[in-house]
């Protein structure tokens, strides 16, 4: 149930439709991966639906935030930088090799 304190709403997490959704579902077998999902589907912020769960489990959890991976292994870049080297090189070689006609 939302509360207005000085034109703010506040959740109150003792009682309230997400909580009361989130133990109907439960009761249901629903995994809690599945019910946060939907909650995030049906336009709640992902703060409310950890408060929500937070509030139903007793437990306290953080929302998980997606970390920036990078997008290559650093260890991949260092073999693909040689192996280019070794391709320009091999390329040289070859073209110089070629133009002197010595194979």
């Amino acid at each position: 149930m939302y509360y207005g304190i000085n034109d703010q709403l506040v959740w109150s997490m003792e009682s309230g439709p997400l909580n009361d959704y989130i133990r109907t579902c439960r009761k249901d077998g629903i995994r809690d991966h599945d019910i946060a999902g939907a909650l995030l589907a049906a336009g709640w912020n992902a703060q409310q639906v950890v408060d929500a769960f937070n509030a139903v489990t007793g437990v306290t959890a953080k929302p998980v935030t997606p970390s920036k991976q990078p997008s290559q292994h650093p260890d991949f870049m260092i073999y693909f930088g040689v192996l280019l080297v070794l391709l320009v090189i091999g390329t040289v070689v070859a073209y110089l090799l070629a133009t002197h006609h010595l194979f």
